[in-house]
């Protein structure tokens, strides 16, 4: 049972961690294209 609960914290992190990179990497994006349009 333990060992079960550990394994799904680990995947919840996983998750929050993959989105967390989704989300940066489309702000940097999204920052270049707003700077390229600015100028």
């Amino acid at each position: 049972m333990a060992k079960n609960k550990t394994k799904k914290q680990g995947k919840l992190v996983y998750y929050i961690l993959a989105i967390t990179i989704l989300i940066v990497s489309a702000l940097s994006v999204f920052q270049i294209e707003f700077v390229k349009n600015a100028h």
